[in-house]
């Protein structure tokens, strides 16, 4: 008989940014946008009678959660474990506290003695006994530079180097779980790591740059049935081709533009010995939209209302971004511009990129030679803005003025 597990990761409650205060709750709508899409997930693993959660780490956007962050996640995690799901809460580098000695943001669990709660904190393998059968889970999270810098013999090493051997270190304590698993019961592997051939988001990719990396061969031992990752954000399996799965669920909600066109979600995983399988489902989530805007036109604001009509803004957290060159700037109507996306449930500083666009003779005749009606014909042809109307009434606006000086001048004026 498979075991239904549900894998989920990043939560990351405490995640503000795009959003504003909710009056009837007084909680800041993003908050309660991650804590929508938590209660999503708890939604699904009590319909489909879930017997396990792993939880891949990173509760919380801040080591040091607000009191009101922790609520809200204890408030999460009891509907589970009333409802007789065991949970398994790893330890992501959120969850850490900054200095040695502070108790991790999810260790009161473990401190009151929740039922069904485990919180793993070290290497660890814990067997756990669920309504469809027992289940070993090895836990492996996430590991700190700072404790293995404070050895002497450490001391002195590069951050590459005190990379390699922490790198090695993860990779003996995981062959060490592989040797004690009973090979008789299912057996989850979860780590709050980077491994090597993961795909990073933009901004991802700035801050990990420096983390440890997990090689993937050090996962894919064939002593366990499922790989539960957390600590990046997108969804992928590292190991499409073979067994185990070793997937990264992802997190459940988007935290910035960068993850704008990601999918956001949780895995369902039928877990038994050497023949899981398991299924990404998505939920719905708070809508990200960028809006490009070529706004370098003869009425650039009108250009920019157009774009925004023609994209569904209403509840989405929006960025606009145009380009228009700087003589036109003045032109730009802003309240216009945010009339118009006042449907949106927040919209990120606007972005004006101005445009160095060279003036460029498209006529080689146009010189000083030339009279001033001929010159700004020529001139008003090089001109793509202006249209055939508009162009026109200038030429006749120009020889009405050059009569006019000179019948008041008396001066001849070519043509």
């Amino acid at each position: 008989m498979a075991i239904k597990l549900v894998h989920v990761a990043d939560i990351h409650f405490g995640m503000e940014n795009y959003g504003r205060l909710d009056p009837e709750t007084g909680l800041n709508t993003r908050l309660i946008d991650f804590r929508n899409a938590f209660n999503y997930v708890i939604d699904q693993a009590l319909q489909m009678k879930a017997d396990l959660m792993v939880f891949a780490g990173d509760a919380y956007r801040s080591r040091d959660p607000s009191q009101t962050h922790q609520r809200e996640f204890a408030t999460c995690i009891r509907r589970l474990t009333e409802n007789g799901i065991p949970v398994v809460l790893l330890v992501g580098n959120h969850d850490l506290p900054n200095s040695a000695g502070r108790a991790t943001a999810l260790e009161i669990f473990r401190t009151l003695g929740v039922e069904n709660v485990i919180v793993a904190d070290k290497p660890e393998i814990h067997t756990i006994k669920t309504k469809s059968g027992s289940v070993q889970v090895a836990a492996l999270p996430w590991v700190t530079k700072s404790h293995v810098m404070t050895r002497d013999e450490y001391k002195n090493m590069t951050l590459d180097q005190l990379n390699d051997v922490i790198s090695r270190k993860c990779s003996e304590i995981i062959r060490n779980f592989a040797e004690n698993v009973n090979p008789k019961i299912p057996a989850v592997l979860t780590c709050h790591a980077s491994v090597n051939n993961a795909r990073l988001s933009t901004e991802q990719n700035i801050m990990i740059g420096q983390d440890l990396t997990l090689m993937l061969a050090d996962l894919t031992l064939p002593a366990f049935d499922y790989v539960a990752l957390g600590h990046i954000h997108q969804f992928q399996n590292l190991n499409p081709s073979g067994n185990p799965p070793v997937i990264y669920s992802g997190s459940i909600e988007r935290v910035d533009f960068s993850e704008e066109k990601e999918e956001k979600g949780f895995v369902v995983v039928n877990l038994s010995t050497r023949k899981t399988t398991y299924e990404f489902r998505e939920i719905p989530t708070r809508k990200f939209l960028t809006i490009r805007v070529d706004a370098d036109v003869s009425n650039p604001t009108e250009e920019i209302l157009d774009a925004i009509q023609n994209h569904e803004i209403k509840d989405a957290v929006v960025r606009l971004i145009y380009e228009i060159s700087e003589h036109r700037v003045h032109q730009i109507d802003e309240k216009k511009i945010m009339d118009a996306l006042n449907a949106a449930h927040y919209v990120a500083p606007i972005v004006r990129q101005i445009t160095q666009r060279e003036f460029r003779i498209r006529q080689s005749q146009l010189t000083e030679e030339l009279g001033p009606m001929q010159a700004l014909k020529m001139y008003l042809e090089t001109q793509d803005n202006i249209g055939k109307d508009r162009s026109e009434k200038l030429r006749q606006a120009a020889s009405e003025l050059i009569k006019k000086v000179q019948e008041e001048q008396d001066v001849y004026v070519p043509n």
